[in-house]
């Protein structure tokens, strides 16, 4: 879907109510560039209020974003520092609002990462400032840019702190704004029906206050509802009453939206099969977008019209619209699929073009791939969180019942000590009762432990269930690259079972036995890359128990360790040796040692693989304070050094 959603936010934003929405701006000195000639030009900044006033200047700021002023870059910056220097939080605000609207406007330059960092500064100087009005207006603009840059999350959230500030306040117009807002939340989470309910809502408001854009964008919101329902009749009402409103009246941005609404109109009818009224439609939008935004705005358009023209089997004339519509695509981190690579490289096909063809498919299969890689390490990060929060509540619940047992003994006690003053056989009958009560509490810890050996148990059969998913998806691939991505996620699962499974496994359900566990760690990577017969994993230590939470992330670095020298140490199936070692000293460190015999890594040579398990071990290093040294001498080798007080 089409950017334009929101450009309703934006221009919220950078317009203002009805109250500023006159420009100010065109006063004594003219333009944008009297401002600029009001600064010296030394390094310090110095500004002539005598001439210009900081607040008409951001004024003109303001239109300088609305006319794509070329110097708007500079002067904003001499603006904000100036606005700093006066503690002018207000007219900050302004400004950090006009530099993510020029952001914006320019998206092909600037990345979203930009447009969302000026707006929560915009919010944040407003604050300052006790502009409360300020504040929840640019929430507004703030949800649509969280929006667009596809966190759903925290647009919800900006969305509803505007619209109960307006709410609170009684501030009609303010409230219609949010709710419309609401409804293209809605309509980037495919909730048809809450679209048209919100959408519905706002218009009347917005109609009464003249608010044209958000009255016109409601509509086209509408009609994209029915759309999704599927009630074609519907959409191109309402999409056609869009177009209607924007055409007659004149407001910002009627442009952009009637090429939104050309666009809709377009896939409207793809979506029942008629394709050249789709493709008048689709043409259409990207003509009147070039007119509007400018040539490489206009390429996000042309992948629809290379669409149609694929499907009308019309592939030379469709080809480059496909190319340009992809790399303007790309942009949107909504908009971008692998179905775009796919059409690409099944055009290729088509036209004989079969190195193309296959370039592309791999680029539609490796971004599938990082699609199923992510859901995977969401789920392992799910899992790890929902296990260590029921181990906790589990810990809780056992030391209350302990502290409720032993409160109950004391009184037990104290009682039986009065009444042995009275009555001999009262103290008898007290202490068959305690004996009696700490055979339930012996009974209750054998009950917690057993329970807790089953969570560990539970644990790890859930993480080789992710093993066993990830095994089934690299045998469905074909991309070796994707396959030693899956392999190794397996190793790093495998790793942290094998502790869960040493858990209740052993007698100590707080600690892992290091030597023991390294050796079957070792078994298992061996396993995966078959060289069982090649390679001989030594653990040079004696036997040494650490706490899991520190087990866990060296278990993960030394798995990375494997699993890189298993890949490049032993080039041509050759025979090797990998030692591991792990010691404690005096001073309270952690000293890990892991050696090979390979062929070493050469100097000035580009490291392989994609980086990410050095970045892994890296990141693991840090967590337990440590440090690592690398050699490259005689084979490879590696020496951590870990706090333990931190580690643990």
């Amino acid at each position: 879907m089409r950017n334009i959603i929101f450009v309703l936010g934006k221009y919220l934003r950078i317009l203002g109510r009805k109250a500023t929405f006159l420009v100010i701006s065109v006063f004594v000195f003219g333009n944008i560039n009297s401002i600029a000639q009001s600064f010296s030009s030394s390094k310090e900044l110095s500004f002539n209020q005598s001439k210009v006033s900081l607040d008409d200047a951001v004024d003109s700021l303001r239109q300088s974003v609305l006319n794509r002023k070329n110097d708007f870059e500079t002067t904003s910056k001499q603006l904000l520092k100036l606005a700093k220097k006066n503690k002018d939080f207000y007219n900050a605000g302004r400004i950090h609002n006009y530099i993510s609207h020029w952001h914006y406007l320019n998206n092909t330059k600037y990345h979203s990462d930009s447009i969302i960092f000026h707006s929560e500064k915009a919010v944040a100087n407003y604050m300052k400032s006790g502009n409360l009005d300020a504040v929840h207006e640019t929430y507004l603009g703030l949800a649509m840019d969280y929006l667009n840059n596809n966190e759903s999350k925290k647009s919800e959230e900006a969305n509803l702190k505007a619209a109960y500030y307006f709410e609170k306040t009684d501030n009609e117009l303010g409230l219609a704004e949010s709710q419309v807002q609401i409804a293209a939340l809605y309509l980037s989470t495919k909730e048809p029906a809450k679209v048209i309910e919100y959408a519905t809502l706002s218009y009347p408001s917005l109609l009464k206050n003249e608010e044209y854009l958000s009255a016109a964008s409601a509509l086209w919101y509408i009609s994209e509802a029915y759309k999704m329902l599927k009630d074609y009749t519907k959409a191109m009402e309402f999409v056609d009453q869009s177009i209607a409103f924007s055409s007659t009246r004149d407001f910002e941005q009627n442009e952009s939206l009637l090429v939104a609404s050309y666009e809709t109109k377009g896939d409207i009818y793809v979506d029942q099969g008629m394709l050249d009224k789709a493709l008048f439609y689709y043409k259409k939008a990207w003509e009147d977008n070039i007119a509007l935004d400018g040539k490489e705005n206009g390429d996000f358009f042309r992948y629809n019209i290379g669409k149609i023209l694929f499907l009308q089997q019309k592939y030379k004339e469709a080809l480059p619209h496909l190319i340009a519509g992809i790399k303007g695509k790309e942009h949107s981190k909504i908009d971008r699929a692998s179905e775009l690579y796919l059409t690409l490289s099944q055009c290729y096909e088509k036209l004989g073009d079969y190195p193309k063809a296959i370039e592309f498919r791999d680029k539609a299969s490796e971004y599938e791939t990082e699609l199923t890689q992510a859901k995977i390490e969401q789920l392992q990060s799910e899992m790890i969180v929902k296990y260590e929060t029921e181990k906790k509540d589990e810990a809780i619940a056992a030391q209350e019942k302990l502290l409720t047992q032993k409160n109950r003994v004391q009184y037990l006690i104290i009682g039986v000590v009065g009444i042995l003053l009275v009555f001999l056989f009262t103290l008898l009958y007290f202490f068959r009762k305690n004996k009696k009560a700490s055979t339930m509490i012996f009974q209750k810890n054998a009950e917690n432990e057993l329970l807790l050996r089953e969570i560990h148990h539970r644990v790890k059969n859930n993480l080789e269930m992710v093993k066993g998913l990830i095994s089934l998806q690299s045998a469905q691939l074909q991309d070796s690259a994707a396959k030693d991505a899956m392999i190794a996620s397996q190793n790093r699962v495998q790793s942290m079972g094998i502790i869960h499974q040493k858990l209740y496994q052993g007698d100590n359900l707080g600690s892992i036995e290091m030597k023991d566990y390294f050796l079957n760690l070792g078994e298992g990577v061996l396993d995966s890359f078959g060289k069982e017969e090649k390679v001989k994993i030594e653990c040079a230590m004696s036997n040494l128990d650490l706490d899991v939470d520190t087990a866990v992330p060296i278990g993960l670095i030394v798995n990375e360790l494997l699993t890189n020298t298993l890949k490049y140490a032993f080039p041509n199936n050759e025979k090797g040796v990998i030692k591991i070692g792990l010691s404690k000293t005096n001073n309270g460190t952690l000293s890990l040692i892991f050696t090979d015999n390979g062929v070493g890594k050469e100097k000035d040579v580009a490291s392989k693989g994609t980086g990410f398990g050095t970045q892994l071990i890296q990141l693991l290093t840090q967590q337990l304070n440590g440090n690592m040294e690398e050699s490259h001498d005689l084979g490879t080798s590696y020496i951590f050094h870990f706090k333990l007080s931190t580690a643990a």
